[in-house]
């Protein structure tokens, strides 16, 4: 029976040990995958796995968990709350799982997650692995110290294979619980990644809640920006920027009030419903900006407008020349 000293160096690197998670209430779960391809396979499993088999792990972590053995150099978090793997036709999950994550400890920047107590499942089951039964499923990055990571805090950007010149390993490790025998299965962690990136919210079909106001009677009108949109789902929130308009504040004609918008800085803006009396029309341009709580926003502008009668009802547009919120 052939064994890999690979295993047996990697096992004695974890350390590990399970705990239940237990994260702050503003903790964000994250989930990561990391792939590769199997490079070695340990003799007495080389009826279930072959070299080449794809090599994939999911897992869910809490960004915000605790370091459960603080240390100047180490940190040790108890995140992963739902881990998945697959292994050519191999498969099998974990409720719970542990991230380790070293700077320049002992000399070296390293990444680590690991989960035991796994339950097998899929086309190949647990008896297809003769007396063998999963164990651990460990995944391991390492980099000369101080080169990747600048503190040993949790990671919540998935961390590139490609900078951890000195390991990049996968390992799915079976037992056999008569004998305590191990027997693995090795790839090589090629690519790292976490869930689609965040797109920006759309401002392309964005329109005024009412694009006609009458009648000028210097009423203020609240107005709301829609129609705002985000490829994610995710809520998105409208501030409205600036407010001008293409008459003076205080114009010939148009009732001496001031200012002519009030609310800016808020989602709502409301605008005076007044025009000048010699001219054709008012129109309000208001600016805002869509945020969707996750760092991406977008920009736009809605037009309103005051008409000079009902026989004109649709303003002239002189531009946005006036700021209507001057006093």
């Amino acid at each position: 029976m052939r064994r890999s000293v690979r295993f047996g160096t990697m096992v004695a690197l974890l350390g590990m040990s399970l705990g239940v998670v237990v994260a702050p209430a503003s903790a964000q779960t994250m989930t990561f995958t990391a792939e590769g391809t199997v490079s070695f396979v340990d003799d007495d499993l080389a009826g279930s796995f072959s070299l080449g088999d794809d090599f994939r792990v999911t897992y869910s972590f809490e960004s915000e968990t605790s370091d459960i053995e603080p240390s100047p150099t180490s940190g040790r978090y108890p995140a992963i709350t739902d881990l998945g793997v697959s292994v050519g036709g191999y498969a099998a999950s974990a409720s719970s799982g542990v991230i380790f994550v070293d700077h320049n400890a002992f000399g070296r920047d390293a990444y680590q997650f690991s989960a035991g107590g796994l339950s097998a499942g899929g086309p190949a089951s647990e008896a297809d692995v003769g007396p063998y039964r999963l164990r651990l499923v460990v995944g391991l990055l390492v980099a000369p110290g101080g080169s990747v990571f600048s503190s040993d805090a949790l990671p919540t950007a998935p961390p590139d294979p490609s900078d951890f010149s000195l390991g990049r390993s996968l390992l799915l490790l079976f037992e056999d619980p008569r004998t305590r025998e191990t027997a693995g299965v090795l790839a090589d962690w090629a690519v790292t990644s976490g869930p689609p990136a965040n797109s920006p919210p759309d401002c392309s079909a964005a329109g005024a809640s009412a694009t006609i106001l009458w009648p000028p009677l210097h009423w203020l009108a609240p107005i709301d920006v829609l129609g705002v949109t985000d490829p994610d789902g995710d809520p998105v929130s409208v501030t409205v920027d600036a407010v001008f308009q293409d008459e003076p504040v205080m114009g010939k004609g148009s009732g001496r009030t001031a200012p002519d918008a009030v609310g800016v800085g808020g989602e709502t803006v409301q605008v005076r419903v007044e025009r000048s009396g010699g001219g054709d029309g008012r129109v309000y341009h208001i600016e805002f900006t869509a945020s969707d709580g996750q760092g991406e926003s977008c920009s736009g502008e809605v037009t309103v407008g005051v008409p000079h009668d009902l026989d004109h009802p649709q303003p002239v547009d002189g531009g946005a020349l006036f700021d209507s919120t001057a006093p």
